[in-house]
């Protein structure tokens, strides 16, 4: 499945990337659900979509998988069980993500780069539906903005 750049791939179980042992700074670990497809960000010239799945199969890496989840936790129109699954990967591996994003949109925001600062509170509302933080957020960057 592709939608944009991003291909929707799944990993056969005997992947070596299934034998791999994911653990987070805590040492706990993460296992890899087989049937849920790992959205990957990829240029056009990135070789045929017939080839992909090898390809990707033999060179995929944690930041791949976590980038091509950054890119779809915001769409609203993926399954809700793959977005939960997107999140629950994302938080594991990046437990402060929100920290780390809300300073980006920040800085982004101080710079006068709003498109940048929204994109940024879009994937942490992506994350974080709940927040009433990030709304707060968002309105100060559209109130700069105009």
């Amino acid at each position: 499945m592709k939608k944009g750049n991003i291909y929707f791939i799944k990993i056969p179980k005997e992947h070596g990337l299934f034998n791999s042992h994911f653990q987070n700074e805590m040492e706990e670990d993460f296992i890899l659900d087989p049937s849920i497809p790992l959205p990957i960000e990829l240029e056009e010239n990135d070789g045929a979509v017939n080839a992909l799945n090898d390809k990707l199969a033999q060179n995929l890496s944690l930041e791949m998988i976590l980038a091509g989840m950054l890119r779809v936790i915001p769409d609203r129109e993926i399954d809700p069980l793959w977005l939960d699954y997107y999140r629950n990967f994302i938080l594991f591996f990046k437990p402060d993500i929100f920290n780390e994003f809300i300073a980006a949109a920040h800085i982004k925001s101080n710079n006068r780069d709003y498109k940048s600062a929204l994109e940024i509170i879009e994937i942490l509302e992506g994350l974080f539906p709940m927040s009433s933080e990030l709304l707060l957020m968002k309105t100060i960057i559209l109130e700069r903005a105009f």
